[in-house]
């Protein structure tokens, strides 16, 4: 690059490169921070804007109110309309104090929601114990007209040995049942229950500081959970749900999400642990220990026939694992033969064999964590069979699993809690609910008025005032009457007590008087029928029963009373007591004869019996 020079018309040449590249000297030289112990602070990067978690609408809190203990489980609702278990807890009730059990439940209430910040608003179950269940059939009709036919039959039925004013009545329909529900005729499954239970239980979770929006049917609760279930190999399956318990065990029917039988089976966790102490000889407790480390570990699907340990023989001998499927292995296979049975019923007597099998079974409860339970049911049962688990339909934050940790394996534990707080998510007309929702409404949107209004509503408090009033003094006046006619009536009632209970004494010294002579007379006929036979007639008469034994048969003693004859003797083969009751009983000697017991002597290898007969007078 060329330019001129101001001083001299001579054209300069200027170094480009030198300029770029030549620092400017310092004013003062500097050392490198390289070499001294000092060290510029880094840079402050300003974080990159870190998504928030999604925040979640916690629903009330779901609590079931077992045999053992209580269980709470509660959802929360994202944006979208995502579910994700936000509270699990588990709580054991303590003894109970003179035999009062709602003490223990509202100090496990207190003790679990204390400690749980799941808010007032909870939802809770009633267990079939409390609730009857009928299969209905009926025409199509409306729905207005449904609900009067029902309560007509119900009134037939008298659920309780209860009238229908003191009854709470629900129902449901049954869908996906093809020509019969959608031709002539509907199916519905109703359910009835107490008033005062409902009012109990109300009164229960809010001495606990809780305020229940709903309180719902074990079934009904607990099937919810299937329609959370994403895939399902048959369209319209039948379920069997099996809710093992610590006092007994559900089984509930559902097709294609709606419930259609329920019914209470014997068996329960309870029984089995009792079982498995009594053939282990081992206490409850360490029978239920024993019970959860081993289960039917032992059991393989070739194992058809159940042997059963010699009297004397000690269990510790053998494998425990063996021990413990031995003991239990009878009850569960009286289990398979329940659930057959009652499917078999509703099969048969409640859908005349339009429902012919069944597609799966899902056990809940306890029970259900029984090690090889499900495989032991599937080769009885024949169709797959699988422990429910809610925390895999719902999804599960990193710090709740680790926070519940101990919880999470037992997960069928919480079926029942997940489908009670699952079933909040379900349509309105689905849903089964004791409270007097609409009642509620009601009361709250007059409420409301009369704020907006407080001239009116002030009106309202003062005629409302004078009616009662006005009412009061109607009653009172009638109870008065009543209160005295009742008076007359108990003093009246008293006088012909009086009378009663002489009468009574009177008649108790006849009837001791009629019993003496008649244990009197008795005597002196036991004595005629003593002298009926005179001692010379003895040694034909035992000659005679000399002559009915058989050569193998040793008897130890004959005892004579009151024309009745007790042998008692040994033999080594059992087909010659039989022979002998035979002869006995075709001689002219005796009327009639019969065992009184029988049993092998493990050590001398024989049989001992005793025959009781009827001799001829």
């Amino acid at each position: 690059m060329k330019q001129k020079d101001k001083n001299s018309n001579q054209t300069v040449r200027k170094n480009i490169v030198k300029d770029i590249f030549t620092r400017p000297k310092a004013e003062k030289e500097k050392i490198s921070a390289i070499f001294t112990h000092y060290r510029h602070s880094p840079k402050i990067i300003p974080p990159s804007p870190q998504k928030e978690a999604p925040s979640l609408r916690p629903l009330p809190a779901a609590i079931d109110i077992g045999a053992s203990g209580i269980k709470l489980f509660q959802l929360g609702e994202g944006e979208k309309g995502e579910l994700e278990i936000i509270c699990i807890d588990e709580e054991g009730l303590p003894a109970a104090a003179d035999n009062d059990p709602t003490v223990s439940i509202k100090s496990a209430l207190k003790k679990i929601t204390s400690r749980n910040e799941t808010g007032p608003l909870c939802t809770t179950t009633l267990s079939t114990k409390d609730v009857q269940f009928y299969n209905m059939l009926f025409p199509q009709m409306q729905e207005d007209e449904l609900i009067a036919a029902i309560r007509y039959k119900v009134t037939q039925l008298r659920p309780f040995d209860l009238d229908i004013e003191e009854l709470i009545i629900k129902f449901s329909k049954w869908e996906g049942m093809g020509a019969v529900s959608a031709t002539s005729s509907q199916r519905v499954i109703v359910a009835c229950t107490h008033r005062d239970t409902v009012k109990k239980t109300v009164s229960l979770l809010q001495g606990a500081g809780l305020k229940p929006v709903k309180i719902g049917i074990l079934p009904f609760d607990l099937i919810n959970l299937s329609r959370f279930y994403k895939a399902r190999e048959v369209k319209n399956e039948v379920t069997l749900w099996i809710d093992m318990g610590e006092t007994g065990t559900l089984l509930a029917i559902e097709k294609g999400g709606s419930l259609c039988f329920s019914r209470n089976l014997s068996l329960s966790s309870k029984n089995m642990t009792k079982a498995l102490a009594g053939h282990r000889g081992v206490t409850e407790e360490e029978a239920e220990k024993a019970k959860r480390n081993y289960g039917l570990v032992f059991w393989a699907a070739d194992k058809k026939i159940s042997p059963f340990y010699e009297s004397g023989e000690s269990p510790d001998k053998a494998d425990k694992s063996e021990a413990v499927y031995y003991g239990l292995v009878a009850h569960l296979e009286n289990l398979v033969v329940d659930i057959m049975h009652s499917f078999k019923y509703f099969s048969y007597q409640v859908t005349q064999s339009e429902i012919a099998k069944f597609d799966r079974v899902v056990l809940c409860g306890g029970g259900a964590n029984l090690t090889n339970l499900d495989r032991f049911l599937s080769a009885r049962l024949g169709v797959p069979v699988e422990c429910a688990n809610p925390f895999a339909l719902f999804g599960l934050s990193d710090a709740m699993k680790s926070r519940q940790k101990r919880l999470i394996p037992a997960s069928s534990n919480f079926a029942v809690c997940a489908g009670m707080a699952a079933g909040q998510k379900i349509e309105i007309p689905r849903q089964i609910n004791l409270l007097a929702e609409e009642e509620k409404r009601r009361i709250q949107v007059l409420s409301t008025a009369l704020k907006q209004k407080p001239v009116l509503a002030t009106a309202v408090v003062v005629m409302l005032g004078i009616s009662l009033l006005g009412i009061q003094a109607v009653r009172s006046g009638h109870y008065k009457g009543k209160m005295n006619s009742l008076t007359r009536q108990v003093k009246t009632t008293k006088a012909q007590l009086g009378n009663m209970q002489a009468r009574q004494l009177s008649l108790g010294k006849e009837a001791a008087d009629l019993l003496n002579k008649k244990a009197l007379l008795e005597a002196r006929l036991g004595l005629v029928r003593g002298g009926l036979r005179r001692p010379e007639d003895f040694s034909g008469f035992l000659t005679s029963i000399s002559e009915l034994l058989p050569e193998d048969i040793w008897i130890t003693s004959l005892s004579y009373k009151e024309d009745r004859l007790t042998i008692t003797g040994s033999t080594a083969d059992m087909g010659l007591i039989a022979a002998l009751i035979g002869y006995i009983k075709s001689s002219d000697e005796f009327m009639d004869a019969d065992f009184n017991y029988t049993e092998k002597d493990p050590v001398q290898g024989v049989y001992n019996f005793e025959i009781v007969a009827d001799v001829r007078t």
